[in-house]
């Protein structure tokens, strides 16, 4: 059967490109190896820049009904001093990605694309017409293809958009899901500062659960592992409790990469697209699928797709990553008394879009008020932009 677009991976890159080229009446199907619904490891925090995407949507039952948390405050914690900040307006919810992919992938089934789960995509073939696409399911004809199968993405792999992200371009995340009753937590959204490579430590304080964790740059992975143990262990009420750390590998943005190729698009976490210092992956999912749809029903090239998103993401993916490395022990800089900057700087991270760019605006602030040597800072900044 031939189909428009076929869509490799039904995360909410892939789901989401499928809801929007269903409504524009494109034939889309989607696969993903997984049986559906499946958990997935994630923080769970979705931005609020992220459900401005979603907007439209929140009408519909299949999001409406998801059981989350709102975000109405914001944590810092470095070291013994922790910084607040507080709003009547919601920063982000906390939800279950087991529950908030199905949602996603059921709106397009809604709109009228087909789901195919627990069919792993092989290989595909350039017919020059079309893509012939096999399966552990059958074989597929498309159009147009589009990679959303995550971080180790064989779609770019077998296209020779990529073969492997370096070390450096990654990151390693580790979590925990602990019931509410057995944890010491600060409701809302925390982040904690830790003496991590590129990284930080997390508390999301969910509907029935916190999700714990700690992230950084994949070379650093021993350390965050141990620091992912110690941060559970401190907060648990009862040191005796059992609990279960689960590990991860995420893209981090910085670098321009190649991610499309003539009808061939990369999405989401296949295509790099996360933020090197919050590990914000949700919105540049949803994001790049909105575009890519886009690029597809005015029947444009993979040239026109990879042009719009770096427009939109390049600097703010440069500039993260770079404030993720030049801030380095971020201990010391709390202390220095940059509380209202790193406040300001993450209600905007939560809040505003990459065109806006909050992060070149936040560096220069840093830089400005003495809080790290500008040779450093020209140093690294040649470094990532080179």
């Amino acid at each position: 059967m031939k189909y428009d677009v076929a869509i490799i991976g039904a995360g909410p890159a892939g789901s989401y490109c499928a809801k929007k080229l269903a409504e524009k009446g494109l034939k889309v199907l989607i696969l993903d190896k997984r049986k559906f619904p499946r958990d997935k490891i994630c923080g769970g925090l979705i931005s609020s820049k992220a459900l401005n995407l979603l907007q439209d949507d929140y009408s519909n039952d299949y999001l409406y009904n998801i059981e989350s948390n709102p975000v109405y405050k914001i944590t810092l914690t470095c070291g013994p001093h922790d910084i607040l900040l507080k709003k009547n307006h919601i920063l982000g919810i906390i939800v279950s990605r087991k529950q908030f992919d199905e949602a996603i992938i059921n709106m397009a089934v809604n709109k009228g694309a087909r789901f195919i789960d627990s069919c792993e995509y092989r290989f595909h073939m350039d017919l020059k017409s079309c893509y012939e696409i096999h399966t552990t399911k059958g074989t597929f004809f498309s159009d147009y293809l589009i990679g959303a199968d995550g971080v180790y993405s064989k779609v770019a792999r077998i296209s020779n958009l990529r073969q492997r992200f370096s070390k450096w371009e990654m990151g390693f995340a580790v979590s925990c899901k602990i019931p509410k009753e057995l944890i010491v937590e600060k409701g809302g959204a925390e982040f904690i500062f830790l003496k991590i490579l590129g990284g930080m430590g997390w508390s999301f304080s969910g509907e029935d659960f916190v999700n714990l964790g700690v992230g950084g740059y994949a070379p650093d992975s021993k350390n965050i592992l141990q620091a992912a143990k110690k941060l559970v262990i401190d907060r648990l009420k009862y040191k005796n409790t059992p609990f279960k750390l689960q590990a991860f590998f995420l893209p981090a943005g910085g670098r321009r990469r190649q991610i499309a190729k003539e009808r061939i698009f990369l999405v989401g976490d296949a295509a790099g697209f996360v933020d090197a210092f919050s590990g914000e992956g949700i919105f540049y999912a949803l994001k790049s699928g909105k575009i890519a749809s886009e690029i597809i029903a005015q029947n444009q090239s993979g040239k026109q797709y990879e042009t719009k998103c770096y427009n939109i993401f390049l600097n703010e993916f440069r500039f993260s990553a770079l404030m993720s490395v030049l801030l380095g022990d971020r201990n010391k800089i709390c202390h220095k008394g940059v509380n209202k900057i790193f406040l300001e700087a993450f209600y905007k991270i939560l809040t505003t879009p990459p065109e806006e760019g909050c992060y070149k605006k936040f560096i220069y602030s840093v830089v400005r008020h003495g809080l790290t040597p500008i040779f450093p800072y020209l140093w690294i900044q040649s470094l990532i932009f080179a």
